[in-house]
């Protein structure tokens, strides 16, 4: 009697395994390589680009707020030569003018108004009456 024994399966002995010198290899690798290169430097442009624009933003938000101080300044002296001086419209003008450059436009008006009570036919202030009819 025969004895019956399995049969192993078998690898062939040549396997067909690209090896690290072929050239499609080579070319898919320095690919992959200048890809990634390509995609950290666009990154890295792009970050410098928005830091740059952060930084003159920053820039032109520090002026605009050394401006705002001080017109605040001028209107708060301006103020003050108003309690020393209630009939004078120049005072009161140049309160509205400040106001106006602010973009308080209602404090604007109602110191205009003051200034032309005072003396209705004052050019400037017929002026900035005019600025201040669309706002």
């Amino acid at each position: 009697m025969k004895k019956i024994t399995a049969i192993k399966p078998q690898f062939p002995r040549i396997s067909r395994i690209f090896p690290e010198s072929h050239k499609f290899v080579q070319f898919i690798t320095i690919f992959k390589k200048m890809f990634l290169a390509f995609v950290f430097t666009s990154i890295f442009v792009f970050m410098l680009f928005i830091l740059a624009d952060l930084y003159r933003n920053y820039g032109e938000n520090q002026i605009v707020q050394a401006q705002r101080e001080k017109l605040i300044s001028e209107i708060n002296t301006w103020k003050s030569f108003s309690q020393k001086y209630p009939n004078y419209k120049e005072v009161y003008f140049q309160i509205a003018v400040r106001e106006f450059e602010l973009g308080k436009y209602s404090e604007a008006g109602n110191y205009l108004q003051k200034a032309l009570f005072i003396d209705p036919s004052y050019g400037e202030a017929l002026k900035l009456k005019k600025a201040l009819t669309g706002k």
